[in-house]
């Protein structure tokens, strides 16, 4: 029994890793992480990079982020500092030669078999996001994400379930309450709300007194 953890990492310009942006997934599989740690690998790698798309979601993702990335897989069985197993990925280019503000982002929602409480639900926050990624208001709507790009979050999300589906390493929410347990993916949503995350805004680099 292998209870595995992935962290997509993005990183940002600077190098710093408190410029990073890291998306989180969880598997469960009864065989042993060194035989099914690259099928929860290939699962997220298929979100990021899935083809079947009007653009896969790495290139949705903003040009101010370094193309490469990569995927740090843990064994969640090994005692604290866990070394990660590295699997290191590219992007390609985005979409759009425009960034938006880096606490923008769009949410994957996804969820287990009902009932979907809390602790069977869980997200993941997409972006930086590029220009086109968003609908900008005008006199006749508001901002919302782009249509092709909550439908290539749907499409990436459908993709990689069925990747999971089809190996050993079941798509999970991980949950500690009660006790640590697994709930197996099996649908979910994507919003066309623009989500904020303000831990991801970048510091500022100048400020101005008033009054002068």
């Amino acid at each position: 029994m292998a209870r595995i953890r992935c962290m997509a990492v993005f990183q940002g310009h600077s190098g710093l890793p408190e410029d990073r942006y890291i998306n989180t997934w969880h598997f469960f599989t009864l065989g042993p992480y060194a035989g099914h740690v690259e099928d929860a690998v290939s699962c997220v790698s298929t979100f990021y990079e899935n083809a079947n798309t009007t653009a896969p979601i790495g290139e949705w993702l903003s040009p101010t982020l370094n193309r490469p990335w990569e995927i740090r897989a843990y064994d969640l069985s090994d005692p604290e500092p866990r070394v990660p197993d590295i699997f290191p990925r590219d992007l390609g280019t985005a979409v759009d030669t425009d960034g938006l503000p880096e606490e923008l982002c769009g949410v994957l929602s996804f969820h287990g078999d009902p009932p979907i409480t809390g602790r069977r639900r869980g997200r993941i926050f997409i972006g930086p996001l590029t220009d086109s990624a968003v609908f900008n208001s005008d006199i006749d709507t508001y901002s919302h994400l782009s249509s092709n790009f909550t439908v290539d979050l749907e499409l990436a999300a459908s993709a990689a379930l069925d990747a999971s589906q089809t190996s050993d390493a079941g798509w999970s929410i991980r949950s500690t309450v009660p006790t640590e347990n697994f709930v197996t993916v099996v649908g979910g949503w994507v919003d066309n709300a623009i989500d904020i995350q303000r831990r991801r805004g970048a510091a500022a680099t100048l400020r101005d007194v008033w009054p002068p």
